[in-house]
């Protein structure tokens, strides 16, 4: 049980404290963490359960997953040493889709939104020159969206060097800083270029290889032209340019992108068609060393003030990360807590919608499920505002004869192919749980029933409903047109609140009953199929 919880407060949030049971913890992480179960022959086909015949259906738990769980905890943070995968960690930067793709090693992508140009980092000493991806150790941090890298290597002897990435608080770019901890001085490298301006969109999926996408490409550095000042300089693309600040001096010059795999020949290249900026800066243990780069329309910023920007950027994140904190057993769920909290953020696009996703189909849809975020998260006005634009799309027919039982016709809010009603009102009858705003409430009303007489209007097939496309995935959904388990509980979830709403608003609490009563007849009925023997009393229980 949550033993002490402080709830949100009209529209102000504030910090949700909780303490949640061992069960509790184990089921919210197999949601956060994604764990997928035994991909063996017999699982990838779906079996129906039948007593006796097969093996009762089971929760994805440790020992029952093929996958091992590459990041580990550790005090808030996901931790790895020496992993392998690349441009795999969002750092997200303000609300329009920009970020800066870090992973394992310390190797990032820029994204304006578009391929804003590959950044990497080497260093070079008396015995040789190595790029910093390439280091011996590399223990990477995701803590707070940002990420620390804490690096050991032959080539620094008894040093180590620190890299943390940071999204810019107040305008839209994305700041590095690299600081030797101990050792002898040695002469940063770092190397930019790679910029294309082009968003590249796959869907859920996503790339197979996304390192073969994102990483640099000599080819497309054709187009890239760099103007180089004292301490900064523009890379100049078609419709694009990108501003670069460095916090110390930097002897910097463009070389052949075609060696950027060797970086001793790529120091002493020249630019050819395929250029590549790369700069060198010397390193003393217990300096900093900080790179910004900034979107070329943004407000951008001053090498002397670098610090301060990456001090204001580190501020910002922990803000976001720590906006709901919890406690529990799990270090698993401390640390996704704040992971969930800034990837909630990043849904936001600023103004007036949740996006679908914050990389791949960063697109505004009415009603999605990222809509909840921003209630569940201390966010309400967002989540007021993504409501507000969703119903001002409604479709109200103000002719007085016969509604069409047609999609397109009075209450549906135009905007897709699916039924994206369903969990925009049932986003909306939540936020009125959170808020307790009669007033809201009796605003949105009449939009409400408009909602509820289109769903039955539309899709009650005695007592069930239709799904039509209510979600992405259509395996044994029915869209068919036959009725649906999961679209009538939310139509009788959403009828039996307007039933409590209508009583605290002074309308008519008797006019939903009927329909309720309907539909629940026809979910405990059997959904319109016959329940299999001895199924009536099953149940499922987690270990």
């Amino acid at each position: 049980m949550i033993q002490r919880i402080v709830l949100l407060t009209g529209m102000k949030c504030t910090r949700i404290h909780a303490r949640i049971t061992a069960v509790a913890c184990c089921m919210v992480l197999m949601l956060l963490c994604g764990l997928t179960a035994s991909a063996s022959a017999e699982s990838n086909f779906h079996q129906p359960y039948r007593i006796g015949a097969n093996s009762r259906p089971m929760p994805v738990i440790k020992g029952r997953t093929d996958l091992p769980m590459r990041y580990q905890p550790d005090s808030g943070a996901f931790v790895i040493t020496n992993g392998t995968e690349r441009f795999n960690r969002p750092l997200y930067i303000g609300h329009d889709g920009a970020r800066l793709d870090a992973g394992d090693v310390p190797e990032f992508m820029f994204y304006l939104p578009g391929k804003g140009g590959i950044l990497r980092l080497g260093i070079a000493t008396s015995d040789g020159t190595k790029w910093l991806d390439e280091a011996e150790t590399i223990i990477a941090r995701y803590i707070d969206g940002m990420m620390i890298y804490e690096l050991s290597d032959s080539l620094l002897g008894d040093g180590k060097l620190t890299i943390t990435a940071v999204p810019a608080a107040e305008t839209t770019a994305a700041l590095v800083r690299v600081v030797l901890d101990s050792g002898e001085p040695v002469e940063l490298i770092w190397a930019y270029g790679g910029a294309t301006g082009k968003r590249d969109f796959r869907g859920d999926i996503g790339y197979k290889d996304i390192v073969k996408h994102y990483e640099l490409n000599p080819k497309e550095c054709s187009g890239n032209r760099f103007k180089l000042k004292k301490n900064s300089f523009v890379l100049h693309g078609d419709k694009f340019s990108v501003k670069g600040f460095v916090s110390s001096p930097s002897t910097m010059r463009t070389a052949d992108a075609n060696q950027w795999d060797n970086l001793k020949t790529l120091l002493i290249s020249e630019p050819g068609d395929a250029p590549v900026l790369i700069g060198r800066s010397a390193l003393k243990p217990g300096n900093a060393f900080l790179l910004a780069l900034c979107r070329g329309n943004a407000d951008p910023l001053k090498a002397p003030s670098l610090a301060a920007a990456f001090d204001a950027g580190a501020k910002a994140k922990r803000a976001v990360a720590t906006r709901l904190e919890i406690q529990t057993p799990d270090p698993y769920l401390n640390a996704a807590m704040p992971a969930l909290c800034i990837a909630g953020d990043g849904l936001w696009n600023g103004s007036k919608w949740y996006m679908h996703g914050n990389v791949a189909w960063r697109t505004a849809l009415i009603g999605w499920r990222c809509l909840y975020t921003g209630d569940a998260l201390g966010w309400p006005e967002r989540t007021r505002r993504h409501l507000r634009t969703s119903f001002a799309k409604q479709v109200i027919d103000k002719t007085n004869g016969p509604l069409p039982i047609e999609k397109d016709s009075d209450g549906w809010l135009s905007a897709s192919h699916y039924d994206m009603n369903l969990i925009a009102f049932d986003g909306l009858l939540r936020h009125l749980l959170w808020t307790g705003d009669l007033e809201y409430a009796r605003k949105v009303w009449p939009t409400f029933q408009r909602h509820l007489a289109w769903e039955k209007r539309c899709f009650d097939r005695e007592g069930l409903y239709d799904a039509l496309p209510a979600v992405w995935a259509s395996d044994a959904l029915q869209y068919n047109g036959g009725g649906t388990a999961h679209t009538s509980a939310y139509n009788y979830y959403a009828n039996k609140m307007a039933a409590r709403i209508a009583e605290l608003i002074g309308e008519d609490a008797l006019r939903t009953r009927p329909r309720l009563k309907r539909i629940h007849d026809a979910m405990h009925s059997g959904c319109g199929w016959p329940i299999a023997a001895g199924m009536q009393n099953t149940v499922i229980r987690w270990a």
